[in-house]
């Protein structure tokens, strides 16, 4: 199983937007948010 981690920046104001969009997505494992200059940091499980 490859695993990725995914840095993602969001326009202002859609941080929580795009986080319930990314729990959509079954890939998506682990999701959280981060303070700085990334928004948001996602773990990625492909068979």
């Amino acid at each position: 199983m490859a695993v990725g981690f995914v840095l993602i920046s969001t326009a202002p104001a859609h941080e929580h937007e795009v986080y319930n969009e990314l729990l959509k997505i079954k890939e998506i494992v682990e999701l959280h948010p981060l303070f700085g200059e990334y928004d948001l940091i996602a773990k990625i499980e492909a068979p």
